[in-house]
């Protein structure tokens, strides 16, 4: 998953925060402000969320909204786990989204 995001965003940086490696753009701000993806192993399943998904598009249909969040959503990446042409283009969305602003929609 590292080598997909470094592919991708090559001046992104990484960063262990809230259980998660948290993959962000340093020139957008950090780990939420300029979030790209977060990889996450919660409850025995392996994840990868996306902090301001609400804000990107789903190219894939595969993202999941969080409960009682917002802008996150994320797409498992277990036993049936997306492709990872599929797991690209929702790093590539990501990675086009706006910039987070104020305050979120909703």
């Amino acid at each position: 998953m590292r080598r997909t995001v470094f592919a991708l965003a090559p001046t992104a940086a990484e960063r262990v925060a809230w259980d998660a490696i948290s993959f962000f753009d340093p020139a957008r701000g950090g780990p939420i402000k300029g979030s790209i993806c977060q990889l996450v192993y919660r409850d025995d399943v392996l994840r990868l969320d996306f902090p301001l998904g609400a804000l990107m598009d789903d190219p894939t249909g595969l993202l999941v909204a969080t409960p009682g969040r917002k802008a996150k959503r994320y797409v498992e990446l277990g036993a049936s786990r997306p492709k990872l042409t599929q797991i690209r283009a929702l790093i590539e969305a990501s990675l086009e989204a706006p910039a987070k602003p104020k305050r979120l929609p909703g």
